[in-house]
């Protein structure tokens, strides 16, 4: 079972309804609530971003990013407003003026998860090439 938590900042400038929009669209499912400038989303299903990354071939970099934020049940993971506001994910890694949107994803397993949505491409190929031979 995968619980996803999301956090993005609405600051004045921004329309919380592009940013609902921009969840929305790599977690179709998720359910709102805004406190203060903070607007909240609870997902259960990490299948579309899986689809996205695959789409966008930026697994190997995913899964980097997913490692690099793993902590014990957990991934966190920070996402470019603006790319997810145009239908892509992109990691943001630095500092950015309108902040990121926060991801956490909680699994019991959450190795499996991170293998499922972003699984190691090298190793896919490697698996293909002897297959052919």
């Amino acid at each position: 079972m995968v619980w996803v938590n999301i956090y993005a900042e609405v600051h004045p400038t921004e329309s919380e309804e592009k940013i609902r929009r921009a969840i929305l669209s790599i977690f179709p499912d998720a359910v709102f609530r805004r406190r203060g400038k903070t607007l909240f989303a609870a997902s259960r299903s990490v299948a579309r971003l899986g689809e996205m990354l695959r789409e966008q071939r930026i697994r190997d970099s995913a899964r980097a990013q997913m490692f690099a934020g793993m902590r014990h049940s957990h991934v966190e993971i920070k996402l470019n407003k603006q790319a997810a506001c145009a239908g892509r994910v992109s990691f943001s890694v630095e500092a950015e003026p309108l902040g990121p949107i926060e991801v956490v994803i909680v699994a019991e397993d959450i190795r499996s998860v991170v293998d499922a949505i972003a699984p190691d491409t090298r190793a896919l190929r490697e698996r293909r090439s002897r297959d052919r031979s």
